[in-house]
């Protein structure tokens, strides 16, 4: 039986997680911004080279966050006693297990899809694999 979020969706190449973990929000956010980071500059290079055509839209490379942190951790502060109710929210977080897909990129090179995954290779606390559609 396949699990959810195994499969290509939407793009080329695809980030998967080689291990069960809880992808915390601010984690997700350093990721796509390291990702965004380096799309930014290959889409300026696309634009420099398709500055004739019209639908420039179709051309650029994108990127898909399969994942939303939508479970809630809470902790109470250290030093507090016992009792007196549950703590406050201090994190949200997503649990990943093993196989899933993570990140999804649409319309990049090789090169630029290694680049990615070496930018958030060591913002992810498990292994991680990029994966290609065209094997």
């Amino acid at each position: 039986m396949v699990q959810s979020r195994q499969k290509f969706i939407y793009g080329n190449y695809s980030i998967r997680a080689l291990a069960g973990f809880n992808f915390k929000k601010n984690q997700i956010e350093a990721c796509k911004k390291a990702i965004l980071k380096v799309l930014k500059q290959e889409n300026k290079l696309i634009e420099k080279k398709l500055s004739i055509l019209d639908n420039k839209k179709d051309y650029f490379c994108s990127l898909k966050i399969a994942l939303y942190p939508n479970f809630a951790m809470s902790e109470k502060p250290k030093e507090v006693r016992m009792g007196k109710g549950k703590g406050a929210v201090s994190y949200y977080y997503f649990p990943v297990k093993k196989g899933r897909v993570i990140f999804e990129l649409k319309n990049v090179t090789n090169i630029t899809a290694l680049t990615c995954f070496s930018e958030i290779f060591h913002k992810v606390p498990k292994p991680l694999r990029l994966v290609s559609s065209f094997y």
